[in-house]
């Protein structure tokens, strides 16, 4: 098993697993951030509660799954949505997040 946090994004890898659990909004308190980032101005902002506890009760006996998890809050970025969607929900509002938001795609 090896774990990597960087960029914001926690990486948890099971060698040979199939199985990949994804923790998109489960990270830091927007509080935390306000005054570096510019948030979202549309959308949902919630998160999960406790899905990182159940992810690693499933892994605790034996690890069976790897794990990405987002770490920044959901008022600055929104994992599940694109960048590049024509309405007005995007995933960022403020750039600087693009290299955070991208960083997902290859943990």
């Amino acid at each position: 098993m090896f774990a990597d946090q960087r960029d914001f994004v926690l990486s948890i890898s099971v060698t040979g697993s199939p199985i990949v659990f994804s923790i998109p909004h489960e990270g830091l308190y927007s509080s935390d951030l306000d005054a570096y980032f510019e948030p979202r101005k549309h959308g949902f902002y919630g998160g999960e509660k406790h899905l990182s506890a159940i992810v690693a009760d499933v892994n605790r006996a034996e690890p069976v799954a790897s794990v990405v998890r987002g770490l920044l809050p959901r008022r600055l970025c929104d994992y599940n949505r694109l960048t590049h969607e024509p309405h007005k929900d995007h995933a960022v509002y403020d750039k600087r997040l693009l290299k955070y938001y991208n960083a997902t795609t290859v943990a």
